[in-house]
């Protein structure tokens, strides 16, 4: 797990929105729209980065439709 974090956060162009988008979410749940204008991001971003932490079991998502939240899981 610790490779993992290391290249979503380090190793990647958008680590700092996900490590902006973990410290976040370990804070409170947020949708996907509440998230993007908490850190201050696109909507869409927001979506693609949530969808590769949530692949890579970083996060978890609660529900499957509209106003699925999401936590940490590490």
């Amino acid at each position: 797990m610790r490779r993992v974090l290391w290249w979503l956060i380090c190793g990647s162009r958008g680590g700092r929105n996900r490590l902006r988008t973990v410290q976040t979410l370990d804070e409170t749940l947020m949708n996907i729209n509440q998230l993007s204008n908490a850190l201050d991001l696109n909507y869409e971003t927001t979506q693609h980065h949530l969808e590769r932490l949530v692949e890579n079991d970083v996060l978890t998502a609660m529900r499957d439709d509209y106003g699925k939240t999401f936590f940490v899981t590490v």
